[in-house]
């Protein structure tokens, strides 16, 4: 049984959806992301990384997050790393919290794709339909940097800071996302035109 979706992606770009029970799903979008199967659903995922070549404006952004990301992550792990630091528990989350948002935006912009949320864990699900293997270890980094702001969580529990052990577990799994980052987004660099 096949079947063909076509719809409009953020800023009208066309795309096609086609379904089929043997392949799965496959998006086709007037030459970008040609040929790539994402997982929604009970259906297998298979994803070529080097089909997937981002619009310039795209790569742009993929590199202006990561900039930002490594400007945050640097002040933010040599803070941890130090037994006196300048800032202080509340802005060194602050710095880990942008520094998550950031490379993963960032990695979201390497695959051609605006990322729609804003909260780690959120971040991360979304990352999985580039990069279906991602480290568990990745997703309890998310949610441990996610769970002291209760700014979008509906149970309200209200700001608590992290402890200093809190900030050093952040900050190892973080570089752990910024290694993965920075690899994906040096492959596409590779072909750039």
């Amino acid at each position: 049984m096949d079947r063909t979706v076509t719809g409009k992606r953020v800023f009208s770009e066309q795309f096609t959806v086609k379904v089929n029970k043997t392949e799965g799903l496959k998006r086709v979008s007037h030459g970008y992301n040609r040929g790539v199967n994402m997982n929604f659903g009970e259906m297998e995922t298979t994803i070529d990384r080097t089909a997937i070549i981002p619009e310039p404006e795209m790569l742009d952004q993929a590199k202006s997050c990561l900039a930002y990301a490594n400007g945050y992550f640097a002040t933010f792990s040599k803070s941890v790393a130090k037994e006196n630091a300048r800032f202080g528990a509340d802005l060194l989350y602050q710095m880990a919290i942008l520094s998550v948002e950031k490379y993963f935006v960032a990695l979201l912009a390497r695959y051609d794709w605006n990322a729609s949320h804003h909260m780690p864990v959120a971040l991360f699900k979304e990352a999985l339909m580039f990069e279906p293997d991602l480290p568990d270890s990745m997703k309890q980094t998310c949610i441990l940097v996610g769970k002291f702001e209760a700014i979008c969580s509906i149970d309200g529990f209200g700001y608590r800071q992290p402890s200093p052990d809190d900030l050093k577990t952040m900050s190892e799994g973080i570089k752990a996302i910024k290694e993965l980052v920075e690899k994906r987004i040096e492959e596409v660099k590779s072909i750039e035109l």
